[in-house]
C-alpha cells in the first residue's frame, strides 16, 4: 500500500477565534475576515467562538465587533496535519470607527482600496466591487490607498476618526 502525499495547502484544520476588548471582556458577536498571505482579497469569514475550516498555510485577518477592531496585520501559520488538533487564536481589539464607501459609480474603476492606520501601521482592505464596502479602523489617523485603472495609485490625505464614529469615504 503506497503513501499518498498531499501538499500542505490541501490539508485543512478547524480554527476558532476569540475577540478580546481592551477591558479584557470577550466579544460574543462580530466577524473575522480571513485573507491568505500577501492578498487583500477576502477568502473567508468567521464568527467568534465558532469553528471555521482553513487550509494549511499562512493567513492574516481583521476582526471586527461593534466599536472595536483588531490591529494585528501580520500573517500567522495555520498548520495542517491529518487528524491534527484544532487551532485557537485570541485576537486583541482596540476602539474603532467605521468607514463606508460613499455611493458612487466611479468606485467600479478602482481595483483595490485599503485603509492604513497611521498609529498601528495595520491594513484594512475594502472591496469597492464586492462585499466589503464598509470597514472598521482604529480610532486616530489613517490614510486611504487606492489602485485605479492602469495601475494608477492614489493616496488620500491623512484623516482622523474617533471611537464609535461613522464616516463616509468619498471617491478619491
Amino acid at each position: 500500500m503506497g503513501l499518498l502525499l498531499l501538499p500542505s495547502m490541501a490539508l485543512a484544520v478547524q480554527v476558532t477565534f476569540s475577540l478580546v476588548r481592551p477591558d479584557r471582556s470577550r466579544a460574543r458577536t462580530g466577524t473575522v475576515y480571513l485573507y491568505r498571505e500577501e492578498s487583500t482579497e477576502l477568502e473567508r469569514s468567521a464568527t467568534p467562538d465558532s469553528a471555521v475550516e482553513l487550509a494549511a498555510g499562512r493567513w492574516w485577518w481583521v476582526a471586527e465587533t461593534q466599536g472595536y477592531v483588531s490591529i494585528d496585520s501580520v500573517t500567522h501559520e495555520v498548520p495542517g496535519a491529518p487528524g491534527g488538533k484544532a487551532e485557537h487564536f485570541s485576537v486583541s481589539l482596540v476602539p474603532a470607527c467605521t468607514l463606508t464607501l460613499a455611493p458612487d459609480p466611479r468606485w467600479k474603476t478602482i481595483t483595490k482600496i485599503a485603509v492604513i492606520s497611521l498609529h498601528y501601521g495595520s491594513l484594512y482592505p475594502l472591496d469597492p466591487n464586492g462585499k466589503r464596502k464598509s470597514v472598521a479602523v482604529p480610532e486616530g489617523a489613517y490614510v486611504v490607498y487606492a489602485v485605479g485603472p492602469h495601475g494608477r495609485n492614489r493616496l488620500g490625505p491623512p484623516a482622523t476618526c474617533h471611537a464609535f464614529e461613522s464616516k463616509t469615504l468619498s471617491y478619491p
